[in-house]
């Protein structure tokens, strides 16, 4: 079921050549998951800020995580749990 989350989370990403960044592990709701996979990164402006949006697999489970590039936040925005 997909759920419209919307929390701030911590993320571990992993810096790669030419600036690209990978996420590879997330803590919500008391749970670490581990990124599989990245599927999708696409990237828009919200007023003076670039967001990062990250389509990510945890093993049967499915995330799309946000980067603010303005105050360096991640934010959960949707979760689709097996």
């Amino acid at each position: 079921m997909l759920e419209q989350v919307n929390e701030k989370i911590d993320v571990l990403v992993a810096f790669r050549k030419k600036g690209e960044v990978l996420p590879l592990s997330f803590d919500w709701d008391n749970r670490k998951y581990c990124v599989n996979k990245v599927n999708l990164v696409h990237s828009e402006k919200k007023g003076s800020n670039k967001w990062y949006h990250f389509s990510v697999s945890s093993n049967e489970s499915y995330f799309k995580l946000g980067f603010d590039t303005g105050n360096h936040a991640w934010v959960l925005e949707e979760a689709y749990l097996a």
